[in-house]
């Protein structure tokens, strides 16, 4: 399949308009493959190509004479092989029609053949598409394409999204792949298409990934020394001193800039970071500046080499410089990475907070650093465990077992233990009882019957324990989680939450919980304004969920998005592994209500990539991250990997339906709707938001019936909810819900002033679709005008999008293949039988759709067909 089909299509126009390029990325970023596809496209066209390799050992002007065709090699060994004879035969050969010249690894391409093609390029003005592996620029007479001729595009290649490179993985493999195994391989190899694919393979080959049913799954571990040799491919293309620097960066594990600059000095540490070896990312709400390798996957290449003398001579090289660093560094800084310096034993990784999922490119360098953290953090947990032997321990240890990918035979040996050795018996009461809520989440995420669920909050409990009530809540809660919520146990709650301390904070907590998933959000508001600021941490991220939902549901959406990465950054700083599950949740369901895909995506690849886990969270948010992936999947057009994402949603137990997102009918109902059956996805909904308002979840039932509008709107529902906006969602509903009417009145005006509405409340995608469709009513209705300011307020929003997703300006427009594509879903040909028309890989036709959507705000097969028409060229 091809992973870079748009930089391709991009490529093939802009050398068919005259202009070179010159395609910068590492070693098994693509480049390789993207001028193969290339090749393949303009010889369709007829072009005339010459293909040149550059290699270090070629003799002069050698590589220009292989690369000629057979008879014109002939014509230059018969005038003697000289200089001039080769660039005679290449402008004859170049002159016989529209040509271009392609050089893969231009930068080892010798001096003379760069010369030559220079010159040939300013006399012939043919265009050339040349290959460089990403360096810092040293040499000033390095062959550069965009140094020498002109009009030159330069198009840099970045690590792949992780629902592309999930595509690309599952491809590989006979079966589903865990969203959770291309995730950590994505972290692991920065979205590098070889690399990752160099991970995956050996992971197979040694056993690290096997099939579990229907899907791949792995372990722990990845890495697999097949793996060494793309790693060190990427490595021995720099001369020793850059690799030496990064094996001391490895070895230390994250740090922060100055740290760096301590260490390497800030010339090298600025050479590192230009040929893209080091990412510098700001962390936490103090924004400092950290540094880790790059691609992640270089710390476990190091880490898994023997301790040799070399690996020596660089630590002690760098305890050197510490000793000597007196300006930069404040004591507790340097004598941790002192520390990290020692040579004996493994080198310990870094406690230091890790930075936001804030950019794309950050995101494998930031899940590399939560997960060096998280090893830190259980290795000294299970140290004081096994020390101390105390509940205050066990809680400790525990509790962070829970928040990610760890052994369950180690979680269940702490818990048995516990059992045996406190309940019933521990003086520390609050201790217990933690132990206990923990024990309870535990059998819950392993899929345990519910009588099986409230056992540890219901035996053993001795007379005179201090929370015997809060456990009997917290039992009641599990009951309300899974079966839903009743009137009589909300006064209950009420009633327990008036009575003060500890036992009053959880009762408050969780009757805040079943007032917003009710649906009675002033309730919930106010049962959290009396809430005490000072309550425990595993409460209080509880609370921290529950506000950010409330402006979800409320449509403050954009705030929601703001105070969701803040909270993530603080989350950071803090190693505060669940509160930044909920805030990278509840930033992606703001994101996604806005219509932003990529940030949506972005903010959850973290949690996927590292398995952070808030299972001890009452109506934890787990699987609807898994359910949201699916649904962004699916609307960005990636089904294949919106079903690897549905089936390990399935896989988690336990989790309630009242969560918003979580009920796993909302991916079924979305992967019906893209293929056109808006109807039967209608009916989908219906059945969830019937069965939510049998379990008393309100919020869960409004929110699929407003789903159900978005997908297929239906008047007669429309009406059943003409009041929802002013008990959930505010004007911002209110407009997305006009927009849906006018829409199906086919009224150009109103829709028009809808798509205004939209773009005043920040949906610049939905606003998008509307000044599209407003466009195409227009047109039909011979008001040229109007369709004409409706097309230029689409083409700024697009414009904006494109900037907002990093991506260039031209992508705003659809490409001939894009909207090729386009006509064959107007035909009502499925995306098996347009990769089988177009001879492309159905993963291939996806990723043009997925781009399709993006362009015009699109969000079923039906709507690309009637808004794709108003951006053409």
């Amino acid at each position: 399949m091809s992973v870079r089909s748009h930089e391709t299509h991009r490529i093939v126009e802009l050398l068919r308009q005259g202009t070179s390029v010159e395609l910068v990325g590492i070693r098994w970023s693509g480049r390789s493959e993207i001028l193969s596809q290339v090749r393949s496209t303009l010889a369709d066209l007829d072009y005339i190509i010459l293909n040149v390799v550059g290699t270090a050992s070629h003799s002069p002007l050698e590589a220009l004479r292989v690369a000629l065709p057979p008879a014109y090699r002939r014509a230059v060994a018969e005038e003697g092989g000289t200089a001039a004879a080769i660039s005679d035969a290449l402008a004859r050969y170049l002159s016989s029609g529209d040509s271009v010249v392609m050089i893969d690894d231009a930068d080892l391409l010798d001096s003379a053949s760069w010369s030559a093609l220079i010159q040939l390029h300013r006399l012939l003005r043919r265009p050339i598409v040349a290959s460089t592996l990403r360096r810092a620029l040293t040499d000033p007479d390095e062959h550069l394409l965009i140094k020498a001729a002109h009009p030159v595009v330069q198009i840099a290649l970045e690590g792949l999204r992780l629902d592309v490179l999930h595509s690309l993985l599952d491809e590989r493999v006979d079966g589903s792949l865990a969203p959770s195994v291309s995730a950590r391989i994505h972290m692991d190899s920065a979205g590098i298409p070889g690399l990752a694919v160099a991970l995956l393979d050996g992971a197979l080959a040694h056993g690290l990934i096997w099939r579990s049913g229907d899907q791949w799954v792995s372990g722990p571990a990845l890495w697999s020394d097949d793996a060494r040799g793309a790693y060190e491919s990427v490595l021995y293309s720099y001369r020793p001193e850059i690799r030496d620097a990064v094996e001391l960066l490895a070895t230390t594990g994250t740090v922060e800039v100055t740290a760096a600059w301590a260490l390497l000095g800030a010339d090298l540490l600025e050479e590192l970071e230009d040929n893209q070896l080091v990412r510098v990312t700001e962390v936490g709400a103090d924004r400092r500046a950290m540094v880790a390798v790059h691609p992640p996957g270089l710390g476990d290449y190091f880490r898994n080499q023997p301790a040799t003398a070399r690996r020596r001579r660089i630590l002690s090289h760098a305890t050197d410089r510490l000793a000597h660093e007196s300006s930069r560094l404040d004591t507790q800084t340097r004598a941790l990475l002192l520390e990290r310096l020692r040579p004996a034993g493994v080198p310990q990784r870094s406690a230091s907070p890790t930075p936001a999922p804030l950019q794309l490119a950050d995101v494998p360098a930031v899940s590399r650093m939560f997960t060096e953290a998280f090893d830190v953090q259980v290795g000294v947990a299970r140290a004081r465990w096994q020390e101390e032997g105390d509940p205050g321990a066990a809680v400790r240890y525990l509790g962070l077992l829970m928040t990610g990918p760890s052994d369950p035979r180690e979680i269940e040996d702490v818990i048995g233990r516990c059992s045996e050795l406190f309940y019933g018996t521990s003086r520390d009461h609050e201790a217990e009882l933690t132990l206990r809520h923990f024990h309870s989440r535990w059998l819950l995420s392993r899929g345990a019957d519910l009588s099986d669920v409230v056992r540890p909050l219901t035996e053993k409990i001795p007379t005179g324990f201090a929370y015997a009530e809060a456990l009997d809540t917290l039992a009641r809660a599990v009951r309300w989680e899974l079966e839903g919520v009743t009137p009589d146990d909300e006064r209950v709650l009420a009633a327990r939450a008036a009575a003060g301390g500890l036992g009053a904070d959880i009762a408050g907590v969780l009757l805040a919980a079943c007032h917003l998933v009710s649906g009675r959000i002033a309730d919930c508001i106010t049962v959290l304004d009396d809430l005490d600021d000072e309550l425990r941490p595993w409460l209080r991220v509880g609370v921290v969920l529950m506000r950010g939902l409330v402006l979800y549901t409320t449509g403050r959406v954009t705030e929601l998005v703001d105070i969701a990465a803040a909270g993530a950054q603080r989350s950071i700083s803090a190693l505060d592994r669940i509160g930044f599950a909920c805030h990278s949740y509840l930033g992606a369901l703001g994101h996604l209500a806005l219509g932003n895909l990529d940030e949506a995506q972005d903010a959850l690849a973290i949690l996927l990539t590292t398995g952070i886990s808030a299972k001890t969270l009452y109506f934890s948010p787990d699987r609807a991250v898994l359910v949201l992936m699916a649904v962004i999947s699916t609307r960005a057009g990636h089904e294949s990997a919106a079903s690897g994402y549905r089936e390990h949603a399935a896989q988690i137990a336990g989790a309630s339906d009242g969560m918003v997102l979580s009920d796993l009918r909302w991916t079924e109902a979305f992967s019906v709707a893209v293929s056109g059956a808006t109807e039967v996805a209608a009916e989908i909904f219906a059945e969830v938001t019937g069965d939510a308002r049998r379990r008393g979840y309100g919020l869960a039932a409004d929110l699929a019936m407003l789903a159900s509008l978005y997908i297929h709107y239906d008047p007669e529902l429309a009406a059943q909810v003409a009041d929802q906006p002013q008990r959930l969602g505010g004007p911002m509903y209110a407009i997305f819900l006009e927009a849906r009417a006018a829409a199906h009145a086919q009224d150009p005006a109103r829709v028009e002033a809808a798509a205004r509405g939209l773009r005043s409340e920040g949906m610049a995608t939905e606003a998008l679709k509307y000044f599209n469709l407003a466009a195409h009513l227009y047109r039909d209705h011979g008001d040229n005008d109007r369709a004409a300011a409706c097309r230029e307020a689409a083409r700024e929003l697009a414009d904006t999008n494109v900037r907002r997703t990093r991506r260039d300006r031209t992508a705003m427009l659809l490409t001939p293949r894009e909207r090729e594509i386009v006509q064959l879903i107007a035909a009502d040909m499925s995306n098996g039988d347009i990769a089988a028309k177009l001879v492309l890989s159905v993963r291939t036709v996806e990723n043009h759709i997925r781009n399709i959507r993006r362009k015009t705000g699109a969000s079923t097969r039906g709507e690309i067909v009637a808004l794709a028409s108003t951006n053409k060229r």
